[in-house]
C-alpha cells in the first residue's frame, strides 16, 4: 500500500530551503546553500554577480575608481624618497631621481633658470640674483632671492658638508652613479637643505668635491630647497 504524505508536511522542506537561500543572498560572504535534494551549492555574495579579470575594462566596479593623475602631496610631492610624479618622464639612469625636471615637476608654479657651472648645472628660481662670488682655491657661487633664501655652492678639493651639524637629518643619494648625501636641518633659525658629493671628478690626484646648500628661514621654503638640490645634472 503506498505511503500518503500530507501536503502541509511536504511543504515544510521547501520553506526551509527558501529561507536558507534568502539568507545567503543577503550575506557578504560566499554561503553554502542546501538544495531540495540535499546537495550543497556555493552562492557568491551578490547572488548573480560575474567574475572579472583584473583590469577588465568591462568591470562595472572600475567606474568607482578616480580618474586623472594621483593627487600631489601637500608639500608638492617632495618628501623622503621623492619620486617622479605621474606624467613625469622616468630617468634613464639608476639611482636617485635628479635633474631639471625635479624642480619643474615638484615645484609647480615656480619659474626656473639654469645655472651652468664647470662640472654641473642646477636650477634656481628665475628672480634669483647671481652675487658674482669669487673663490680662492675652489669654484663658488651665491644666488639670492626673496624671502631670505640663499643658494650657495663650493666645488673643489676642500668643499665641506653640513652632515655633522646638530639636528641634521641625512640620507644617501646617487646622482647618475656619483654617490653623495643629502642633509636637511630644520631645528635652527637658519634652516638648510644641502647635498654633498665627496668624489665628483679626479684632478691631479685629488677628488673634486661638491657642496650645494640652500639656506632659508621660513619652513615653507624647504620645498624650494629640495627642488634646487634635486635639480643638479653633471656636465662631465
Amino acid at each position: 500500500m503506498p505511503r500518503i504524505v500530507s501536503p502541509k508536511i511536504a511543504f515544510i522542506p521547501f520553506l526551509v530551503a527558501f529561507a536558507l537561500l534568502a539568507a545567503a543572498c543577503g550575506s557578504s560572504d560566499t554561503t553554502r546553500v542546501e538544495t531540495a535534494d540535499g546537495s550543497a551549492e556555493s552562492e557568491p555574495a551578490g547572488g548573480d554577480s560575474e567574475d572579472y579579470a583584473p583590469g577588465d575594462p568591462t568591470d562595472p566596479a572600475d567606474d568607482a575608481l578616480p580618474e586623472g593623475p594621483i593627487p600631489v602631496e601637500p608639500d608638492g610631492g617632495i618628501g623622503d624618497g621623492a619620486q617622479p610624479l605621474p606624467g613625469a618622464e622616468e630617468p634613464v639612469d639608476d639611482g636617485t631621481w635628479h635633474g631639471a625636471e625635479v624642480a619643474e615637476t615638484n615645484c609647480p608654479g615656480v619659474e626656473w633658470q639654469r645655472v651652468q657651472a664647470s662640472a654641473f648645472s642646477f636650477s634656481v628660481p628665475a628672480d634669483f640674483v647671481d652675487n658674482q662670488a669669487q673663490g680662492v682655491d675652489s669654484e663658488v657661487g651665491i644666488w639670492t632671492g626673496g624671502n631670505k633664501v640663499e643658494v650657495t655652492y663650493d666645488y673643489g678639493w676642500y668643499s665641506g658638508n653640513l652632515s655633522t651639524m646638530e639636528g641634521a637629518v641625512n640620507e644617501p643619494i646617487d646622482y647618475s652613479g656619483i654617490v653623495g648625501q643629502q642633509t636637511v636641518i630644520r631645528d635652527m633659525p637658519g634652516k638648510h637643505v644641502s647635498v654633498y658629493f665627496g668624489q665628483v671628478q679626479e684632478t691631479a690626484g685629488e677628488w673634486d668635491k661638491l657642496s650645494l646648500d640652500v639656506n632659508f628661514t621660513d619652513p615653507a621654503d624647504e620645498i624650494i630647497g629640495r627642488c634646487v638640490v634635486g635639480s643638479i645634472e653633471w656636465n662631465l
